[in-house]
């Protein structure tokens, strides 16, 4: 199905559309059994966010979760100062995840 995103419901229906996914995609996480866990990331000083990176990529891979899936399950791993950061970061679900990986590296020692 399609939906046309002009006039004044437009916000209200990207709005909906993105839920939706985002819907879609923590359903078909939580009835797929995770082989290895997603790490979690805050920002803070004493993470590495090299290290968070290398290893969501890697939880990737064993759970076979890649391209667009990938980007959109992002956001469910960063936590407080990360995740506001992100919330706050334009055109997050159409970059690749190599780009938002790299957007995130200066970012990444937030004070706690």
């Amino acid at each position: 199905m399609t939906t046309t995103l002009n006039g004044p419901f437009s916000p209200l229906l990207h709005a909906a559309e993105q839920s939706r996914t985002t819907n879609n995609l923590q359903s078909t996480w939580s009835t797929k059994k995770l082989l290895v866990h997603f790490p979690v990331f805050t920002g803070l000083e004493r993470e590495d966010v090299h290290e968070f990176i290398e290893n969501d990529e890697r939880a990737s891979l064993f759970n076979e979760i890649s391209g667009s899936n990938l980007v959109l399950g992002l956001p469910l791993y960063l936590k407080g100062h990360a995740s506001d950061w992100f919330r706050t970061l334009e055109g997050r679900d159409e970059m690749p995840f190599d780009e938002l990986s790299f957007t995130l590296i200066p970012h990444s020692s937030f004070p706690g």
